[in-house]
């Protein structure tokens, strides 16, 4: 605003009305510069806040970045501490549960065997640690050996057997159609009527099971229906003076035809016992018996005879093959039967089955006597099996 000072007398009143104008205009512009200062001020003060703030806030990113880094990584130790727990702490509980358990059943298992096994603390410490052995080497427990020794011992194996004959019906059990304790049984009591001695009986079970693999590996027939047919023939064997392994041809001969145990083992019990008679000449007609018997095997009653009292079952086997011969040339097979008083159905069947296999009856034998000997057919069926992937995991387990 622009005044006229020259027109404006001093003392006059529009001149003190102009002078009080200027006087407020002065201090408005005073008062604007102050703004303007505080204004300046506070923009510089903006500036040097900016610059901070700027830095807070790269300070802040940076900051968020690393919590991001954190919450990974927190998060991955997470995941960690879960595949943890679920890949190794709970098998590692698992395990021990299993191991807890396990220990359980077998100081039960072992039990059974102290109930039925006479001994002292420290047989039963080596019998013990002899099973915990095995289970180590076999894809079997050591529970179910336990309850194999166990049976043994209610068959009356003596403890100092236990071991070797557990081992081999472990074998067999792994190795044949026959389970563990259907072996232990059978063979047990094949034993007895053989009357092994108590302390050869785990010695002589590994030749017997050596010999039925050997034999249900060569011919028609399985382990179980040749231990069966064993079971049957054994008592009548031995009385005719046969050994084990004569028995177990004749049996894996018989049941290879197809001859059932029951009926065919007293068929052929009754048949040994008629020969047996005749030639020691007892009951009626045994003399005439006696000289059929040869003629029907095509040698003399003395050496039918002889042949009888040192090695029965080769009399026994000439004396079918007759009765083959016979069949071929047209005989009456029933009639060479009826007079030796060989009538039953049973065993007149069994006799012509027989019969019509004579030689497999040779082979049989031959070949049983073979395998007992070398007694090594079942170690190595078995050693097959332990081979597998499943025997593997068990033994493993």
């Amino acid at each position: 605003m622009k005044q006229n000072f020259d027109k404006l007398d001093p003392g006059s009143a529009k001149f003190d009305k102009a002078a009080a104008d200027i006087e407020r205009e002065n201090a408005k512009l005073s008062a604007m510069e102050g703004q303007l200062y505080k204004v300046e001020q506070a923009l510089k003060a903006v500036g040097r806040e900016n610059s901070f703030f700027g830095k807070m806030e790269n300070f802040g990113k940076n900051l968020v970045k690393s919590g991001d880094h954190i919450q990974q990584f927190g998060k991955k130790v997470s995941d960690f501490g879960g595949t943890l727990t679920k890949g190794v702490t709970a098998p590692l509980l698992a395990s021990a549960g299993f191991a807890v358990k396990a220990a359980i059943d077998y100081e039960t298992a072992f039990a059974g065997v102290k109930k039925t096994v006479d001994g002292t603390p420290q047989q039963f410490a080596r019998l013990s640690n002899s099973i915990r052995e095995m289970a180590r080497e076999m894809p079997s427990s050591a529970v179910e050996i336990a309850n194999v020794a166990e049976a043994a011992g209610q068959l009356g194996v003596p403890i100092g057997a236990i071991k070797d004959f557990s081992k081999t019906m472990i074998n067999l059990g792994v190795s044949t159609n026959l389970s563990s304790e259907e072996a232990a049984s059978s063979i047990a009591k094949i034993g007895n009527i053989m009357q092994v001695s108590g302390k050869d009986l785990g010695t002589w079970s590994g030749h017997f099971g050596s010999a039925v693999v050997d034999l249900g590996n060569h011919f028609a027939t399985t382990e179980r229906d040749i231990v069966a047919m064993t079971n049957r023939l054994a008592a009548g064997g031995k009385l005719a003076g046969m050994t084990t392994q004569d028995i177990l041809g004749l049996a894996t001969a018989m049941s290879s035809v197809g001859i059932e145990a029951e009926a065919g083992g007293t068929a052929m019990t009754q048949t040994l016992t008629g020969i047996g008679k005749a030639v020691d000449g007892v009951g009626d007609g045994a003399k005439e018996k006696l000289e059929l018997l040869a003629r029907v095997s095509g040698v003399s009653a003395q050496k039918f005879a002889e042949t009888w009292k040192k090695h029965p079952v080769e009399a026994l086997q000439e004396f079918i093959k007759g009765l083959e011969r016979g069949a071929k040339q047209g005989k009456n097979v029933d009639e060479v039967l009826s007079a030796l008083d060989m009538t039953g159905i049973r065993q007149g069947n069994m006799l012509k089955s027989l019969a019509l296999a004579s030689d497999r009856m040779g082979e049989a034998v031959s070949r049983s006597n073979s395998a007992w000997k070398e007694n090594n057919a079942l170690t190595n069926e078995a050693s097959k099996r332990y081979e597998t992937t499943e025997s593997q995991l068990k033994i493993f387990k």
